[in-house]
């Protein structure tokens, strides 16, 4: 099967085979899935977790025991109407910032798992204390281990990281770092990192892009943005 297209959705492989051997399968415990696909039993539950979330698969009990069944592939129309006006909604932002004065302001466009490492790596070459809000999780699946590199330079640097994430979220930790949590619907579609005159914005769509704009205005209102909602925040 041609994973291409669900690929372009923002789906990563191990949620294709699920997804798709639950197609094939029907309704079904999470044995079989390992059976079909060969994953360990509690990354398949991890990820039909997330597919859940997504509403592509829904959970019934039978006989006490948990069954996972597929959406309708119709579903995946939805889904990706839903992914469109997210982007629609973000679109008068991005416009907003074509707008400044051009002398005041720098914005450059990273693309693809190289394009996040290299701005990870100017996080670190900045040294300045950062705030997040939004998914780390993504960061964590999408650049894998670089991305526990990028915490052990922040660690050894001192370099303080406050972040706000969806209270489903499991975040790598370090200790120079502060974490709370909302409810997901309080927060950005995409994730955005403020540190020094910068701002990130992370477009979790394949092939994935970062937007960097340095301006000192910018950063301080989405620095006041997340101190707003850091006072509302819970205590992970």
């Amino acid at each position: 099967m041609n994973k291409d297209i669900l690929k372009q959705l923002g789906f990563l492989d191990a949620e294709i085979d699920v997804y798709t051997a639950l197609l094939k399968l029907g309704p079904s415990m999470v044995s079989k899935i390992h059976q079909e696909i060969g994953l360990h039993r509690t990354h398949i539950y991890d990820l039909l977790e997330k597919l859940r979330e997504r509403g592509l698969v829904s959970i019934y009990i039978e006989s006490g025991k948990k069954h996972f069944q597929a959406a309708p592939p119709s579903t995946l129309l939805s889904y990706m109407e839903e992914k469109k006006q997210a982007i629609k909604e973000f679109l008068p932002e991005l416009e907003q910032l074509s707008k400044l004065p051009k002398d005041d302001t720098t914005i450059e466009l990273f693309k693809g798992k190289n394009g996040l490492k290299t701005v990870l790596q100017d996080v670190v070459i900045t040294g300045k204390d950062y705030c997040v809000m939004g998914s780390i999780r993504r960061f964590e699946e999408t650049i894998e281990y670089a991305f526990p590199h990028f915490l052990k330079e922040i660690e050894k640097r001192k370099i303080r990281e406050r972040i706000i994430c969806d209270k489903k979220e499991e975040v790598l930790t370090i200790k120079t770092g502060e974490y709370r949590h909302l409810d997901g619907e309080f927060l950005f579609p995409s994730s955005f990192w403020v540190y020094g005159d910068k701002v990130l914005l992370f477009i979790w769509q394949l092939p994935y892009f970062a937007i960097q704009i340095k301006n000192k205005e910018i950063a301080s209102t989405y620095k006041n943005y997340f101190e707003f909602f850091w006072k509302f925040a819970n205590l992970t």
